[in-house]
Order: C-alpha cells, then sequence, then structure tokens
C-alpha cells in the first residue's frame, strides 16, 4: 500500500525513476575514506576521533569504525585516536576515493586496566547508565508539554531528491527534453550527486495549554513545488514521522522503533561515554553513545549531548543499523536540538530527519532521498494564551498558498540552497512539456487503470473484461471526470454486457465538493447502478465481482450475485480530523432474472413460488471516529495513511415498509473497531466487529460472515471459510494478526540473513440466526446460520524476497462441516518497509 501511495503521489518523480543508471562523481574535493580496525585482532573500533590539526576540524568514526571526509583544503596529515590504543597520524599524500585501512595498536599498560571481566548488571551502574537514568527520571520536567502554556512558530522544509545521480544521463536520447532539470544538481559533503525535484515549505503557528490540555496549529503560509494537491506532505510525513526525543518510540513507516531514552530502553541499548566538557557557564555536557544491545534489534545506532545539571537533551543524532529487518530504507537518520532558555525551560529548535528509498542498502545506490528540516523561534512560554484562539474553527490564514516571493524571503528561517531555489520554477516549467506528460499519463494508467483523456479518464483497465458463471464474458467501459475539468464536481459512468444473459447493465455517479476554509472533506453526490452485485461481500465494501483477477484467482466461479437497481443520494463530511458522518439515502429494488437467477418463497402450505423483486427504501447513517489519523485524499476518495488510536465505525440504517413502496420493516445496528499497534516485537492489527439486525428481512440483507475462496490472502476475511458459507441476523468478530517483524528469525545464524518475518494470525466469529426473520425468501443451499462459535489459526512467513507473504491457515471449529476448508494456503504479493 505504502508503494501504491508513494508512486501515485510522487507522480512527477517517475523521471527520476527512469534514471536508475551508473553514477558518477564529478568534484574537485579531495575525497578520503576508509576504515578503522585494531592492528592485532582485525576488529573495527567504532566512534573513533579524527583530527585535522591545521583546519582545528574534528570528526567521529561511525559504528562500524567507517569514516568519509571531504577536503577543501590541501592538509599535511590526520590524527586518529582511541581510547587504550597509540594515535595514528595518516600523512599525505594519500589515494583519494580509495578504501583506506587505519591499523592502530594497542598500549599494553592501559589494556591491563581497561579489560574488565564482570556480570553485565554492573554495567547499568556505570556513568553511562547514571545519566541514562536522570535522564529518563527528569523527562517531565524538561519536555515542551511541561509548561502551562506554550506558543512558537515553526518553519517546516521538505525536500525530495533523486540522489547517486550521474551527469552522463544528461546525454541520453530518453531524457534529453528534460535536461534542463537534470542540471539543478547538487553535490553533498561526501561528494554524492542528487537533483531536489520536490519542495515544500511551511510556516505554522503552535498554541499549546496543560490545564485543561488543548492544542491548536494554525498554517500561516504554505508553497509546494510543482504539486496539484497538498497531498504531497502527508505522503512525506509518512516517512519522515514526528519525533519526541524522551518519548518512548518512533514509528517509521508503520514500524515501532524503541528511542534510546525510553521507559526500559535499558534492556534495547549498550550505552557508553564518549566525552565529557564543560561549558561557557562552567556546567559538565557529556557526549555519551548508544548502540543495540543485540544486532537487527529494532533500535538506533547514535550519540546524544546531555546538560548535567539538568539532565536535559542537549543533542541527540540518531541513525539505523544496518543489520536492521527493513527493506526499501536507505540513509535514515534523525537529529534534533534543544536550546535552554533563560535558564528556565528548554524547547527545542531544530529537527531533522532524512530517509532514503531504495532498491538496497548501498551507499552508492540510487536512491528517492526525503529530507526534513523543521527550525522553531518565537517562543513564549507560560504567558496565557486568549481562549479565542482556540476556540476559532480556523485551521488556514487567508491566501495561505499564494505568498509572493518577498514574503518567503524574509520569513522563511534559514536560506535555500541554490540548487533548491531553482526547484519552484524548473518543476512548474517541466509540466508543460510534452515528454512529462506522456510519461506521466502512461505511469498513471498502470497505477490506476486509467488512460487521461484532457478531462476526462477512459478505463478500467482492471475492469474492462472479464467473466463469471451467470454474465459469460463481460466487457466494460467505464468513464470520469478528472481535476482538468474541475476540482469541485466528478462524475462517472460505466456501461457493461454480458455474453451470457444478453443484458445491458449500466451505471454512475455524480458527486460536489463544498469548498470550505479550513480544506474539510465535504461533499454530496448522487449514484445509480442496474447492474449485478455480490451480497455476500456488501458489508466489507468489496463487492465489485468485475475485476478481472477475481475471476483468474479462484477456484470456484461466483454463485452470490443479485441483481439490484439502486438509486443512492449521500453526503459525506469531515466536520475536523478526528470525526466524519455519512448520510445514505438508498432507494433497492432486487429482481429475479428468470432461468437465471431467482428468488423462491415457500408458502405454509409446501408450495413456491418465485418472487419477481422486491423494494426497499433505506436511510443509513454512519460515523466514524479515527484520533490523530492522517489521510490522504485522491480524486475519488480519502485514504487513511495512519493513526495511533482505534478508528471506531458506527453504523445505524432502517427500513420502514410502505414509505416509497418499501415491503419490509427492519432497523440494523454495527459497530467496527480497528487499530494498528506498533510494539518492540512487531506490529498487531485488529478488527472487531458486531451486528444486530432487528425485524424482518430477506436473506441478501442478511450479515453474511465474510469468507475467501481467493488464492490470495485477505486479512479482513476469514481464509478457510467459503464466500456466503454463514449467514446471521446477530453476531461478533475478532480479526487478529501479529507479525513479530522477524524477531525470532533474527536470532537464527543463517536464516537471519534472509530477513524473513514471522506471522500469527487468529479469527473468530460468533453468530446466531433466527429462521422466523429470513421467511420472505428462501435461504440458497449453501447459505445457512453459524448459530455457535467459528474460529482459525494460522501462521505465516513475511518478507520472502522483499514482497511475498505466505500463509498456512487452519479451521478449528465447524470442521465437519459440507466442503470445509480444514487447511488452506495463500498467498500475499506486497512490498513493504
Amino acid at each position: 500500500m505504502i508503494i501504491y501511495l508513494a508512486m501515485r503521489s510522487f507522480r512527477y518523480l517517475l523521471l527520476g525513476l527512469i534514471l536508475l543508471f551508473s553514477s558518477s562523481v564529478s568534484a574537485q574535493n579531495y575525497h578520503i575514506k576508509g576504515t578503522i580496525i585494531d592492528k592485532v585482532q582485525r576488529e573495527t573500533l567504532p566512534f573513533c576521533n579524527i583530527f585535522i590539526p591545521q583546519l582545528k576540524e574534528g570528526f567521529v568514526a561511525n559504528e562500524d569504525g567507517e569514516f568519509s571526509i571531504t577536503l577543501t583544503k590541501k592538509v599535511d596529515s590526520i590524527t586518529f585516536s582511541y581510547l587504550g590504543y597509540q594515535p595514528y597520524i595518516l600523512r599525505f599524500p594519500v589515494p583519494q576515493n580509495e578504501d583506506l585501512v587505519i591499523e592502530m595498536e594497542e598500549i599494553s599498560n592501559e589494556l591491563e586496566q581497561v579489560v574488565i571481566v564482570a556480570p553485565r548488571r554492573r554495567q547499568r551502574d556505570s556513568t553511562a547508565w547514571r545519566i541514562y537514568r536522570n535522564v529518563v527520571d527528569n523527562k517531565p520536567l524538561n519536555k515542551p508539554t511541561a509548561h502551562n502554556f506554550f506558543e512558537y512558530e515553526e518553519y517546516d522544509k521538505m525536500v525530495g531528491s533523486f540522489y547517486n545521480f550521474s551527469p552522463k544521463l544528461l546525454n541520453r536520447k530518453l531524457i534529453r527534453p528534460f535536461r534542463f532539470v537534470l542540471e539543478n544538481y547538487d553535490t553533498t559533503s561526501d561528494g554524492r550527486l542528487f537533483i531536489p525535484l520536490i519542495l515544500k515549505e511551511e510556516i505554522t503557528h503552535h498554541y499549546y495549554q496543560k490545564k485543561p490540555e488543548k492544542t491548536k496549529k494554525i498554517t500561516v503560509s504554505q508553497k509546494i513545488s510543482g504539486v496539484e494537491q497538498a497531498q504531497i506532505s502527508n505522503l512525506m510525513n509518512i516517512a519522515l514521522d514526528n519525533m519526541d526525543a524522551y518519548s518512548n518510540e518512533l514509528l517509521i513507516s508503520g514500524k515501532s522503533f524503541m528511542l534510546p531514552f525510553a521507559d526500559g530502553a535499558w534492556f534495547k541499548y549498550r550505552f557508553y561515554v564518549i566525552d565529557s566538557t564543560e561549558n561557557d557557564d562552567c556546567e559538565w555536557v557529556y557526549h555519551i553513545g548508544f548502540s543495540p544491545a543485540i544486532k537487527g534489534e529494532l533500535a538506533f545506532l547514535g550519540e546524544a549531548w546531555i546538560h548535567e545539571p539538568t539532565y536535559a537533551i542537549q543533542k541527540i543524532q540518531l541513525k539505523l543499523d544496518k543489520d536492521v529487518n527493513f527493506n526499501w530504507v536507505n540513509d535514515f537518520s534523525a537529529e534534533q536540538e534543544f536550546t535552554y532558555i533563560d535558564k528556565k525551560h528548554w524547547v527545542i529548535t531544530k529537527d531533522r530527519r532524512t530517509s532514503g528509498i531504495s532498491m538496497t542498502q548501498r551507499k552508492k545506490s540510487k536512491m528517492v532521498h526525503l529530507e526534513q528540516v523543521k527550525l522553531y523561534s518565537k517562543f513564549r512560554i507560560d504567558e496565557e494564551i486568549a481562549d479565542s484562539i482556540f476556540s476559532s474553527k480556523r485551521l488556514y490564514a487567508e491566501n495561505y498558498r499564494k505568498m509572493p516571493d518577498d514574503y518567503w524571503e524574509e520569513n522563511r528561517h534559514e536560506p535555500l540552497t541554490r540548487s533548491q531555489s531553482n526547484v519552484y520554477f524548473l518543476i512548474d516549467s517541466l509540466k508543460t512539456t510534452k515528454a512529462y506528460k506522456r510519461y506521466m499519463n502512461f505511469g498513471r494508467t498502470l497505477i490506476t487503470g486509467f488512460y487521461k483523456a484532457g478531462p476526462v479518464d477512459i478505463g478500467s483497465l482492471y475492469s474492462i473484461f472479464s467473466f463469471n458463471p451467470i454474465e459469460g464474458i463481460r466487457p466494460k467501459l467505464t468513464i470520469r471526470s478528472n481535476r482538468d475539468m474541475s476540482e469541485k464536481f466528478w462524475y462517472m459512468f460505466y456501461g457493461a454486457y454480458g455474453t451470457k444473459d444478453k443484458r445491458f447493465k449500466y451505471g454512475g455517479e455524480l458527486r460536489y465538493r463544498i469548498p470550505n476554509e479550513n480544506l474539510l472533506f465535504n461533499e454530496v453526490g448522487l449514484s445509480y447502478k442496474d447492474d449485478y452485485q455480490r451480497f455476500t461481500l456488501a458489508n466489507a465494501g468489496s463487492n465489485d465481482h468485475d475485476y478481472i483477477l477475481n475471476a483468474l484467482l479462484r477456484k470456484n466461479g461466483f454463485d452470490d450475485l443479485v441483481y439490484v437497481k439502486d438509486f443512492r443520494i449521500y453526503n459525506n463530511k469531515e466536520w475536523n480530523s478526528t470525526f466524519t458522518t455519512t448520510i445514505n439515502a438508498h432507494y433497492k429494488q432486487y429482481q429475479t432474472i428468470p432461468g437465471v437467477m431467482e428468488f423462491t418463497s415457500t408458502k405454509p402450505d409446501g408450495t413456491k413460488e418465485i418472487v419477481s423483486k422486491f423494494k426497499m427504501f433505506n436511510p443509513e447513517f454512519i460515523l466514524e471516529i479515527t484520533p490523530g489519523a492522517n489521510f490522504i485524499r485522491t480524486e475519488s476518495k480519502r485514504i487513511l495513511l495512519k493513526s495511533k488510536m482505534p478508528r471506531i465505525t458506527l453504523n445505524y440504517n432502517f427500513s420502514k415498509k410502505g414509505i416509497l413502496g418499501s415491503d419490509f420493516n427492519f432497523q440494523s445496528l454495527g459497530l467496527r473497531i480497528q487499530q494498528r499497534l506498533p510494539s518492540p516485537i512487531g506490529k498487531t492489527r485488529y478488527v472487531l466487529t458486531a451486528n444486530k439486525l432487528f425485524g424482518e428481512i430477506p436473506y441478501p440483507l442478511l450479515y453474511i460472515h465474510q469468507g475467501n475462496e481467493n488464492f490470495l490472502f485477505d486479512y479482513k476475511r476469514f481464509s478457510n471459510m467459503r464466500e456466503g458459507e454463514f449467514a446471521a441476523d446477530q453476531e461478533i468478530s475478532l480479526l487478529l494478526e501479529h507479525n513479530f517483524e522477524g524477531f525470532f528469525f533474527n536470532k537464527i545464524p543463517l536464516v537471519k540473513k534472509l530477513k524473513l518475518r514471522e506471522v500469527f494470525l487468529f479469527k473468530m466469529a460468533y453468530s446466531s440466526l433466527d429462521k422466523t426473520k429470513t421467511a420472505y425468501l428462501d435461504l440458497p443451499p449453501t447459505l445457512k446460520g453459524l448459530n455457535g462459535f467459528y474460529s482459525e489459526i494460522g501462521f505465516g512467513v513475511d518478507n520472502i524476497l522483499k514482497m511475498l507473504q505466505v500463509q498456512c491457515s487452519w479451521r478449528l471449529t465447524q470442521k465437519d462441516h459440507p466442503d470445509a476448508n480444514n487447511f488452506v494456503i495463500k498467498f500475499w504479493v506486497s512490498p513493504n518497509f
């Protein structure tokens, strides 16, 4: 899903993804690199100190003893020093861009003093562990939320770049139309070339009140390069999630990494003191390092500077361990800096995160590189904030997307680089080229299935041809509008024909998006459908039967189709980021197709008659609550990206006999709770549902437990249950999946190199069916009430070749049911992080 969203929102990055060729470095600087090792043991020396006397500059090697330095001036020597080792002086000249090996010798008399054999628990009494404990103990005093009132301005800059770019590509025929963009490349300090392709700047004002707790964020100004929608910022926030150095975890692409100063981090990290110095106020500042206690754990490598009098974090730097079980992400780093204001308050002043998405974890691999820099200023602490600020509904300043260039020159907190300052003009110019439009349309067609023909889309590629037992071969054509026609209005209509039932089907939808000052989702619309639908999957919202993959990846054909004429009027409204409502008014007519599919009813005397059709007017109210949610909006729908709290959906619908010709009296209540729970040992997701029907209803309106006869795994459906096997008028079900993210596999020699991940599944349902409520129509012979308990358990192996998941599932109950699937194997293809 993440890859799909990335491709959709980074459409203008397709040019960069075409350029995955060999890179070359073109710079005049002198670049040296290498590894520092113990001369005898041949083991690397982490965090070795490196000093250039002539420049009076110092560096620190990484946790693997590796270093990379770009010199802009001539020097005579570089000194390497490490506790317990003889200093090593590297004298020039030395080979450029070759891997040097710096062999350092131990000092024998110091070696006898520092080698100590002791139980691991004593390490917690060392200076490093004492510092860790004091930082954790003083969290409540040093976090910004310790203040009664807190106000500040935030400058947020996001940059999306294509890294390790080769200038040789400028002369290739395929990319000559884009040469003017590619010439805007820049060079990193270690000699790597990159091209900024996305730039987003935003200035916001933040307000916080402790008691009662209130927060408010007002976007003052925003500027995005070459992007029609602000969805790009939501997508980049997925890869660069907000970080709090004092919190217990940091989510990176859905994975939970324990932070070094989390409560209980002592079992995940090793701490050690690198240095200690006095600041200008004669206060001690400790420089400490940390690394995962076990290789491959979801923890960080890094360093922190701790202010001793307050035990506050003054600066912290994080990066990923190369052995962590993580796909596609390369060069991730995070850094935060804090300032002590008036010797009273610690505030964050800088927050920087980077993440590279690439096929491999090699430093020279081609990657889409994301960088976010947040700078904070204009602090007001413990000064009362007016209630009118929190009560105001406005979230965006007027004309916040239309600020002139001189405004940005004056108000951005740091100047743009040369290459960044060109992005706005170059990307907007790129979008006008014929080559860009041609490539983007091709990529868009593959992703969405629709071909863009000016203001309309034609498709869908994935449903233009399908087949099923009732219709035979089903060709279908869909036409819909896009944003080139209107950002407020959207329409769609389709037509389909069955070669077996000789029947023409059609449908359409018209939608109007109501504009508002806070960009909240609010739309009204109407739709009509004269077509078949699958009644067994209607509750799951996935009743489409004409996707070609649904026909190809099944053991059996569809036997759950009913014919429906459905007219609907609706309103979807987002009241705030947490609370949304949907109001639907359906007028439906279910009808029999003689000789194809028929409704029958058994009379008290045992005779059967055909029910040609029945009608229903069915208002529906849906309430959805998703605290702390982050969504991305496409042209036709809103997709949930992440939420740390449960997503709760309440549903109520009813029908009153006689109103608009309705044939039934019934009411229906539904509850769904779903959530993803990250943890240090993987991630859990669950779906809990409960439904209750009142009154008499025909069987297509029952709650049908969601089975799966597809070869592909579907988390929200029962793997060992047939589609349309069990029905209910009241039910409760739980679907639970836990992915251990390789917690066990990572500890098995050799196996850990495969970076496999173990998955546990448990699914259960408890329901009943009162047949007196379904007397209007006879149940199909394959559809029965569960009237009891159903469960299944499964185990899977994920991340096979970084793309494939294999699931084995066993049915635990109802095993003697006809045609029961007591054991199944299903697959799922999904590139994930």
